[in-house]
């Protein structure tokens, strides 16, 4: 046991002693303390729960599923392709367009271009007059 006069105060420097006065926190024998309240829990999961393992039979049917359902989903792709690219053919031929790859990408597109309008500016305007000028003066 160490001790520290200070002046007339006499302190102990020993951890039992010093909560046996009652100045710091009670200790609890080990027993005392694993019986007192619920034990610690980590705030997250660190390991993976535990699962029904699927067998090897219900994993080659899901499996075979998904191929089935991709390999349908591909087929109506397809489908749906050659149909835009036979009714691109006839358009080319009814207007006598030799390129029917614009034709396809102008057809592709047209959704899009019918849903986005832009409006007018007075900046675009101003830049359209501009050029006019300019054109008109070369020429």
């Amino acid at each position: 046991m160490i001790k520290l006069v200070v002046g007339t105060l006499q302190l102990s420097l020993m951890a039992r002693v010093h909560s046996q006065l009652g100045f710091g926190p009670q200790r609890y024998s080990l027993d005392a303390r694993n019986s007192v309240g619920p034990k610690r829990v980590a705030w997250r999961r660190r390991t993976k729960r535990a699962q029904i393992q699927k067998t090897p039979m219900e994993k080659a049917h899901i499996a075979a599923t998904r191929k089935a359902h991709k390999a349908l989903y591909n087929n109506a792709f397809t489908d749906a392709k050659s149909t835009i690219v036979e009714h691109t053919q006839k358009i080319s031929e009814k207007f006598g367009l030799k390129d029917t790859d614009s034709t396809y990408w102008e057809l592709m597109q047209q959704s899009r271009i019918a849903s986005t309008k832009h409006s007018k500016s007075r900046w675009n305007a101003f830049l359209r007059e501009e050029v006019k000028k300019r054109n008109d003066g070369m020429s």
